[in-house]
């Protein structure tokens, strides 16, 4: 679930909100690629697309085992991105 957004620029959040990356919502990754930068996720069941940079502004809690632990959504494995 998102939890946080560190960019708070009116634009950047208005794109958020209109992708439906709002506080609260589930989202899933559903594919990551390090090459062309982006990541694409399912918000409410709809597709989103959005580049690592982006992805890197949005803290996540997760479901499960992890629930207590914030995350970013900035990948682990490449953490210049």
């Amino acid at each position: 679930r998102i939890a946080r957004v560190t960019n708070q620029d009116g634009e950047f959040l208005r794109f958020l909100a209109d992708s439906g990356l709002r506080i609260g919502e589930a989202v899933t990754v559903e594919a990551h690629s390090t090459a062309a930068g982006c990541l694409r996720l399912a918000v409410a069941g709809q597709p989103v697309s959005i580049g690592l940079p982006a992805a890197g502004e949005i803290l996540v809690t997760l479901d499960g085992p992890e629930t207590a632990a914030n995350r970013s959504m900035k990948s682990a494995d490449n953490p210049a991105s």
